[in-house]
């Protein structure tokens, strides 16, 4: 079966013609999809050791088979697509970032729900988000950049007060003071 690139997506028929005019339809028997196109992601950046975080995509075009990657672009041989309308051949090849898994856990034609999880020593930076289909088209893939960063880790500097005494009965509040780069809202 020859699929050109402006077809349409949709559902098709097939019919089989034997050499002696004998003829079968199977009314839709294949589905045509378009290349996926990412459009967007619901948060700018997850950081290093994040943990099962759940990320939506948003686009159109997704397969029911639809994989979702985080990549970066290695310069060199070979092309890629990156996601627009219409999506553009860019040179170089996307690879995998190391350290950083997508499962996706639910699918629509327009929104990939993930669960991404990044090494806590993960190199950090901005990511290509690259959709496959999985159909063996000619474009079943397609990559967005822009849209998110794997951002360092959180370190921490110095605790205040550095120890506790227990109470000596029922229970106390303290207020403890932690310092650090990148922390943001601590839950301690």
């Amino acid at each position: 079966v020859c699929v050109t690139s402006a077809a349409t997506p949709g559902a098709r028929s097939l019919a089989v013609v034997n050499g002696d005019g004998g003829r079968v339809t199977v009314p839709s028997a294949l589905t045509i999809t378009g290349s996926p196109l990412l459009v967007s992601a619901s948060e700018a950046s997850i950081g290093q050791g994040a943990s099962q975080r759940v990320l939506t995509f948003t686009g159109a075009g997704f397969s029911p088979t639809a994989t979702l990657a985080l990549q970066r672009v290695v310069t060199g041989g070979g092309s890629f697509m990156q996601c627009g309308s219409p999506n553009v051949s860019l040179p170089g090849t996307l690879t995998t970032v190391v350290g950083a898994t997508v499962a996706v856990t639910s699918r629509t034609t327009t929104t990939l729900t993930t669960q991404v999880t990044i090494d806590s020593d993960a190199l950090t930076g901005p990511v290509w988000i690259a959709v496959d289909n999985g159909d063996g088209g000619t474009a079943p893939k397609c990559a967005l950049t822009g849209a998110l960063t794997i951002t360092p880790r959180p370190t921490a500097a110095s605790v205040s007060p550095s120890f506790l005494n227990p109470p000596t009965s029922g229970s106390s509040t303290v207020t403890v003071a932690l310092e650090g780069a990148k922390i943001g809202r601590a839950h301690v």
